[in-house]
């Protein structure tokens, strides 16, 4: 997967370079934490941006990280997809409040490690063809298209499972981008939504738009939270790697003493052959 999002990226920007990270499972010990952890240190470094997964927040109670593969990608395939359809150049209509690559990249431009939202919400279609309300999965009652609903898309996209788990109030900066119908799209609502993010996270560099899909029956909020350090995943991920580089060290410890004792008489009588 890191290697289509980088396939991705390099197809909306050409200079910037954005990574993707997955972080193991507990289940998967100690040196799978070390080795995560050594490579997040190299790749945040080294790249503008480093958007984090976490397999731990995505994988279903009792379920390998096998088990649920296909499931993971494909929510992480929408988050990004939804986002980075912002920045394209087609023929689709453009919103009042359009967002484009450069809020994208404005957005990520403040490096360190980002999370993603997302929700979405079924559209009630008439038979006449005109979108009127919500018909959201989670909630049996269709629902109205006001400001109160489209901020309560952002709300659940936030408050919902992030890419990685975080304190929205340690984002550096944030965006939001709604896809869907324009008719469906309160202005009011966007601001609204707007207003919120800022609160939440603490932060007034908070940017909202819109990627107008006409004949979509769905519209979606996505969040992008970016250059977020409070992750208490990563933290745990850490102290899991320390604990493992102190073990492994203890181990190759040992098995030196070992070895020295295998081939060494227990006089010392004996020397090596030169």
């Amino acid at each position: 997967m890191p290697d289509v999002l980088a396939e991705t990226l390099s197809k909306h920007y050409s200079e910037p370079v954005y990574g993707l990270g997955v972080l193991p499972n507990e289940d998967e010990g100690g040196r799978a934490s070390l080795n995560a952890a050594r490579s997040l240190q190299s790749f945040v470094t080294k790249v503008d941006n480093f958007i984090a997964f976490d397999n731990d927040a995505w994988r279903s109670r009792g379920q390998t990280i096998e088990q649920g593969y296909a499931e993971m990608n494909r929510e992480l395939a929408t988050r990004i997809v939804t986002l980075l359809a912002a920045g394209e150049v087609d023929e689709s209509d453009v919103g009042e409040n359009a967002m484009d690559s450069s809020d994208i990249m404005r957005t990520l431009d403040v490096g360190g490690v980002s999370s993603i939202g997302y929700a979405s919400t079924d559209l009630d279609v008439p038979k006449e063809g005109l979108l009127s309300k919500f018909n959201d999965s989670e909630e049996p009652q269709a629902e109205s298209t006001d400001a109160a609903k489209i901020k309560g898309l952002v709300r659940r996209a936030v408050n919902s499972r992030l890419t990685v788990p975080c304190e929205v109030s340690s984002a550096d900066r944030a965006l939001i981008v709604f896809a869907g119908p324009p008719e469906v799209i309160s202005r009011k609502g966007v601001e609204s939504a707007r207003e919120w993010l800022e609160n939440e996270a603490d932060t007034v560099d908070v940017l909202a738009g819109d990627d107008p899909r006409p004949n979509s029956s769905t519209l979606a909020a996505v969040v992008l939270l970016s250059n977020v350090t409070e992750t208490p995943r990563i933290d745990e991920i850490q102290n899991q790697a320390v604990d493992a580089q102190n073990k492994i060290q203890e181990l190759d410890a040992v098995r030196d003493e070992e070895i020295e004792s295998l081939i060494t008489d227990d006089n010392n009588d004996l020397d090596p052959i030169v």
